[in-house]
């Protein structure tokens, strides 16, 4: 699994979540400088019963799944994308409950 990020101008950056297998959570990403305030999460790939969740943490080392303003954890079972607000300090992806799969997800924030 791998991170690419690219500066895609007026203060948006993408970063690009390669090749996540079933069970595997991301490479944690730092929000740093203000990135964040408004995101949104694009999802393809092969997903055999899994759910992509958002997780986030202020410590880097304990994580919670996102969820939306009346208490719902986000997750997506199938290619799609959300728009979100988020304030934490770090954020990864991750894919569990699948039978296989991989999936890609796309971040991009703007702060």
């Amino acid at each position: 699994m791998t991170i690419t990020v690219e500066r895609i101008g007026k203060g948006a950056t993408a970063f690009t979540f390669s090749a996540i297998a079933n069970g595997e959570a991301t490479d944690v990403l730092e929000m740093k400088n203000g990135i964040g305030l408004a995101a949104s999460l694009q999802t393809t790939g092969t997903f055999d019963g899994g759910t992509v969740t958002l997780e986030v943490s202020n410590d880097g080392v304990t994580f919670y799944d996102w969820k939306d303003i009346e208490g719902t954890a986000i997750g997506m079972t199938a290619a799609g994308y959300a728009e979100f607000c988020v304030a934490a300090r770090y954020v990864r992806l991750g894919l569990a409950g699948g039978a296989g799969g991989a999936m890609v997800g796309i971040i991009v924030a703007q702060g």
